[in-house]
């Protein structure tokens, strides 16, 4: 086997793989010990199997929050020690009562009939398919990216962050006289940075860990409501493995593309969602980009899970369902403020419903009084984004517009609104993403979609009436569904709040989509949710296209780059080779140099690079704080720091890269307290033998990258 690869990508694999068990005690143990002591919801009589299911939430719940306030009063070295002990504790408590059984002649119930192997093989294959689409492809000197670096290299930075400077954790990619704080929702990568310091592994191990875990915590959550939300009772398993296999459902992405490429010919996007301007993520894109969004949400909705089976219990236990809600809600904030912010409006708008209705309020009653215990729980990380300065542009972070899902040009250039947008252009663009909006949900929801409607439409399910809890889970729907549409992000320029806040969407179609399929596949006779034979038609075609879809999808994402490099090659375009050579001769070079140097080292790379693939791969890599991320928009201010300070680093940086001697170098370090220079050989500045790159000391040098002390 290729050396090269076993070298890089087969380490990559190992250590992911270990990092996997590393997060057994932050996302196991802490809910584990709590539901035992407490006997929450019977905790104790339950199987072996349920009690994990179980105790996985609880966990994301309590170690999330705990990693923030540990890591902000104490350090992040106490939140890995306090992991440690409780893990500890749970050891203790299984050996205890692994006696106890012994000495009552009884063995353990551990609930792996029926479908054990069956979800441990799915488990199996989702951390193959989850390590398969994020490590680094390396062979005979390449290395190929997967697609998704272009977001994780960031979030891997901030998390090697949040190791180095404890919480809050400094702004990794901006550096203005002084750090400044990250001004982002990270207690994802604080948790993941507390698991780096329990386990003494790589953080991008860590963090690739981190995608299988928030897949897990989802899919657990699936179960928890099928069994006490909807009562699936004897379907509970195969509806649980509907779930479970519908993840790998998507939209009809694949229709998007094709329009793309064949009616407006433009290129094959790297990753199928980006076909739509507000994308509707499908699971496993979701679950690959951005866990911490699946963790937000899995958070959110599991508080909402804890209020609704409340039943009336002793002060005691009462108190610890408000604790752990109250953590929920805390952590979920913490973790996406833009799926915490629609979970908040969405629960208003149920919480009046449940009030006019007449439903019951002892399950609103617990969500306000655990929202204030949340607050008072956030409160330091609160006062922290309140009274830290703000650089952004505008005021306010949410806007109302229209959300843009078919890109609505061609009809704003037609002679339809030739006149509308001459005069009023903003009036004109909203006019026709209205128009184009409920076709853009076709295409994005899919399956979803048919779902929807099927428990919308009393005709199209036989005129079966819904439960409570259906009934609640297709309000939460419509509930969300104007939210997403008519609210947007203001302070970027992606909608990342619509894209976001839809989960809170998709999770419920995702229940009921189990349901609807169980449905019409039952062969003991059994009519349920009766829907028109054209109707069921409908939707297995619309589940093919989306498992195709999704299909394509990740087939792009490892293979995107691979066919990029193919194809540039075939256009002799001299660019092509860099995009294997240069990750393969950063990762040769930047792990030898962090090896050499102090963590608390402030190293600059070229700001120059126009690719944000390349420019995300330094990031991952770099593993250091750095003086400028890039030369333009606001050079990474955006996540803190004075971005007046950007136009002034960019003018003095730049030129060391295009060819500068080592007096100027040094300068230029010297004032922005820069310590290491890194060159590669695709640098301008590497021909000139005059330039610093040659002539001042080398902490690493190689072949094609070279690191330069220029204090």
């Amino acid at each position: 086997m290729d050396p090269t690869f076993l070298d890089i990508t087969g380490r990559q694999l190992a250590l992911a793989g270990v990092a996997v068990f590393a997060f057994v005690p932050a996302m196991l143990a802490p809910g584990y010990v709590a539901a035992w002591f407490v006997n929450f919801h019977d905790f104790r009589a339950r199987t072996l199997a349920g009690r994990l299911v179980w105790s996985i939430p609880i966990s994301l719940a309590f170690s999330t929050i705990l990693s923030e306030l540990l890591g902000r009063f104490l350090s992040p070295g106490a939140a890995a020690v306090f992991f440690a002990a409780i893990t500890a504790v749970a050891l203790v408590v299984l050996f205890r009562e692994a006696a106890q059984l012994r000495r009552a002649g009884q063995s353990w119930r551990w609930g792996w009939s029926p479908s054990g192997t069956i979800a441990l093989v799915l488990g199996l294959v989702w951390i193959a398919v989850a390590l398969f689409s994020l490590v680094d492809w390396a062979a005979h000197h390449q290395l190929f990216l997967s697609v998704i670096c272009q977001d994780q290299g960031a979030r891997v930075n901030w998390t090697g962050s949040v190791v180095r400077t404890g919480v809050p954790p400094a702004n990794p990619l901006y550096l203005f006289h002084h750090a400044e704080g990250l001004r982002q929702y990270y207690f994802w990568y604080v948790l993941c940075a507390t698991v780096v310091r329990l386990s003494g592994l790589p953080v991008r191990a860590v963090y690739m860990a981190s995608d299988i875990w928030s897949g897990v915590a989802l899919v657990a959550l699936v179960g928890l409501y099928l069994q006490n939300f909807l009562h699936a009772g004897a379907r509970l398993r195969r509806q649980f493995l509907i779930a479970v296999c519908l993840l790998l459902v998507a939209g009809f992405d694949l229709l998007g593309v094709a329009w793309m490429t064949i009616h407006l010919h433009q290129g094959m996007p790297l990753d199928f969602a980006w076909w739509a301007r507000d994308q509707i993520t499908s699971w496993m894109d979701s679950l690959l980009w951005v866990p911490h969004h699946i963790a937000g949400l899995t958070a959110c909705m599991f508080s909402f899970l804890v209020a609704w089976i409340a039943p009336r219990e002793s002060p005691r236990r009462r108190a610890f369902r408000v604790a752990l809600i109250a953590a929920a809600m805390a952590s979920g904030f913490g973790l996406s403020i833009f799926v915490a912010f629609a979970f908040f409006l969405v629960m208003v708008a149920w919480g009046i419903w449940q009030l006019v209705t007449k439903q019951g309020a002892r399950p609103v009653a617990l969500l306000a009084v655990a929202g204030i215990v949340a607050a008072v729980l956030l409160l330091p990380y609160l006062w922290e984004l309140t009274h830290t300065p703000s650089y952004l542009p505008g005021g306010a972070l949410f806007e109302l517009a229209v959300r843009q899902m078919i890109p609505p040009d061609g009809l704003v250039a037609s002679a339809l609104f030739h006149h509308l947008a001459a005069q009023h252009p903003e009036l004109a663009l909203n006019l026709a993403n209205l128009i184009l909006l409920v076709p853009g949900y076709v295409l994005e929801l899919g399956f979803y979609l048919v779902v929807l409607l099927v428990f919308l439409i009393p005709a199209w399910r036989g005129r079966e009436p819904l439960t409570v809890a259906q009934r609640t889970l297709v309000f939460l729907c419509v509930a969300v569904l104007p939210i997403i549409s008519f609210l947007r992000s203001a302070v970027l320029t992606s909608n990342d709040f619509g894209w976001r806040a839809a989960l809170l969407l998709q999770f419920p179609l995702l229940l009921l989509g189990a349901q609807a399929v169980d449905a019409w596949t039952r062969r003991d006779g059994v009519s349920v949710l009766a829907a028109p034979g054209w109707i069921r038609r409908v939707a297995f075609l619309a589940i093919v296209i989306g498992l195709i879809s999704t299909e394509g999808q990740l087939f792009t994402l490892r293979f995107g780059l691979p066919q990029l490099q193919k194809h540039l090659r075939a256009l002799h375009n001299p660019t092509a080779e860099q995009i294997s050579r240069m990750p393969y001769i950063s990762i040769e070079g930047y792990t030898q140099l962090n090896r050499r140097i102090p963590l608390a080292a402030v190293v600059q790379f070229n700001p120059r690079e126009p690719n944000m693939l390349m420019a995300a791969m330094d990031q991952m890599y770099v593993n250091r704080q750095v003086a400028i991320a890039g030369d333009k928009d606001g050079c990474g201010s955006t996540l803190g720091g004075d971005p007046r300070g950007c136009p002034i680093m960019a003018a003095a940086i730049d030129p060391l890269f295009l060819g500068a001697d080592a007096a100027q170098a040094r300068t230029v370090c010297h004032e922005f307290g820069i310590q290491v220079l890194i060159a590669r050989v695709y640098d301008p500045v590497w021909s000139n033998r005059a330039s610093w790159v040659w002539t001042l000391p080398p902490l690493v040098d190689q072949k094609n990258f070279r690191a330069l002390d220029c204090r």
